[in-house]
């Protein structure tokens, strides 16, 4: 992975979006990322194997040493018979980039292919590269020549060996970059293992290779596209898209939009629900339950209403938040098709039953001990409001593309909404199991308790310290849960395939 140069910060301001001047750039361009490179031998002598006219594709990477435009840059050759050459190349007035290094080499029989002597003699490699397209000032292609010429050691002066010389001629293209970017939603929370460095005591990220962004680009895919995976849980455009998130620290995760850039085809996220605090709003409107006749021993009714009543205001904050986000993505990442998923339905919005929504039961004995459910009404009033909160996802889009448009009218538009609710079966689908008889498989986690939450949950309803089992026992279950299953992330995948 890498951090890509980008253009200037952001301000999380559409208007300041849509009247900021583009950033300078040096008149030579950078050199940054991987390429793949084309390579035809049009010289050779003494190689073995490695006649004119010759073919291969090689990955080459550049590392340059400045934060932005051109500047000495480190170059590696990965090689496909798995060895690898690293310099130093540097950019000259013409905007060309130069390097040359040396090394040991082995000399080889002319006839059978076998080493005669180790260290036999020196190759000097120098490399020519002319980028022959670039984009905010990061080359996308380039050409260019490699001489290889070997000059015999003192080692090298048996019969049959003879220093090799070798001509390269290239073409190196940037590969197309897929950037998964957004919240929990995208980074497959709930589908554990985590990727490395994504689930540690200071990251909890916890990116999923069951996230929709790895079904796609492991199924759908043709030619495959590279990587970019910086999703995290807990990300909001507050927190997480133009500054470093302050919960995630060790690993630290980057500004989500310092991964884009112009060598991105595609660009896809969720973002907007952390805004809204739905992991609180259910855990403020669900009630604690017992015995078989589930009588209530605790819920908190007036925080749940309060939460409820406070979602309009929610959404039309994350509204102008997702506005910016996407006005920026557009800007900063120039070439790409941007595909916004809306989120899928968590709660369904008609159910037969006129019961709250169970979301943990726990039986003793083969009859009912502890029940958490959600209010019937509550559960259609949360249904209506993410809703409403897609509608808003889906009128930001529509106002980001006509701003865009303004400001850049040959534009195409590459910024388009993903809405899964159909790929979820609708609005009363394959949403959480909420103990109704004869629905569709749930694509929607449950309410997910560790066993060491499950023992201090015992305790608390022992001693009858029913509030503490929301507030503190299950406080942070509510963030983990109520995501997409493995069967959920998957028809995220098959919708944005679609998109595409």
């Amino acid at each position: 992975m890498r951090k890509k140069i980008l253009m200037g910060s952001v301000v999380l301001s559409a208007a300041a979006l849509l009247s900021a001047a583009p950033a300078a750039h040096a008149a030579s361009p950078a050199l940054s990322g991987t390429f793949s490179v084309a390579e035809v031998v049009t010289v050779s002598q003494n190689v073995v194997n490695e006649p004119v006219g010759f073919s291969t594709t090689n990955s080459w990477t550049f590392a340059p040493s400045c934060a932005s435009g051109a500047c000495a840059t480190q170059m590696t050759r990965h090689r496909t018979d798995g060895g690898q050459t690293t310099y130093t190349v540097t950019p000259d007035s013409n905007g060309n980039y130069t390097g040359n290094t040396s090394y040991l080499a082995a000399c080889y029989s002319n006839s059978t292919g076998q080493v005669i002597a180790q260290d036999a003699y020196t190759d000097a490699e120098s490399i020519q590269i002319e980028p022959t397209a670039s984009a905010n000032g990061i080359v996308t292609s380039f050409q260019g020549s490699l001489t290889i010429t070997g000059t015999p050691n003192a080692v090298g002066t048996a019969n049959d060996c003879n220093p090799s010389d070798q001509v390269i001629t290239f073409t190196g293209t940037a590969p197309d970059v897929y950037a998964a970017l957004g919240d929990s939603y995208s980074a497959g929370e709930g589908l554990a293992p985590y990727l490395p460095g994504s689930d540690t005591q200071g990251n909890t990220c916890h990116r999923s290779a069951g996230a929709y962004s790895q079904v796609y680009a492991k199924y759908y895919t043709h030619p495959a596209l590279q990587m970019e995976f910086h999703a995290c849980s807990g990300a909001s455009p507050e927190t997480s898209w133009s500054v470093p998130n302050p919960s995630q620290s060790n690993p630290p995760e980057l500004p989500q939009r310092d991964w884009l850039g112009p060598d991105d085809a595609l660009v896809t996220m969720t973002y907007g629900g952390n805004d809204l605090n739905w992991p609180s709003t259910l855990e403020d409107c669900t009630k604690v339950q017992l015995g078989p006749f589930h009588t209530t021993v605790y819920g908190n009714s007036s925080a749940c209403t309060a939460d409820l009543a406070a979602a309009p205001q929610e959404i039309e904050s994350m509204y102008q938040n997702l506005l910016a986000v996407y006005l920026d993505a557009l800007k900063a990442a120039p070439n790409a098709k941007i595909r916004v998923l809306t989120y899928p339905p968590l709660f369904p919005l008609e159910r037969k039953s006129n019961s709250g929504c169970r979301i943990l039961g726990v039986s003793y004995q083969g009859l009912p001990a502890l029940q958490l459910t959600i209010a019937a009404d509550v559960v259609k009033h949360f249904a209506t409001i993410e809703q409403q909160a897609n509608q808003a996802i889906a009128n930001a889009v529509n106002q980001a593309n006509a701003l865009y448009a303004q400001s850049s009218p040959d534009s195409p538009a590459r910024l388009q909404l993903v809405d899964v609710t159909q790929a979820f079966g609708g609005l009363s689908g394959h949403t959480v199991d909420c103990g109704d008889s004869g629905r569709p498989a749930p694509w929607i986690n449950p309410l997910r308790i560790q066993t060491s939450v499950a023992v201090q949950v015992a305790s608390d309803l022992l001693h009858r310290r029913y509030a503490r089992i929301l507030q503190t026992d299950l406080n942070d279950a509510y963030s983990l849960s109520f995501h997409p299953t493995i069967a959920g992330q998957n028809a995220m995948a098959a919708a944005l395939n679609t998109s595409l």
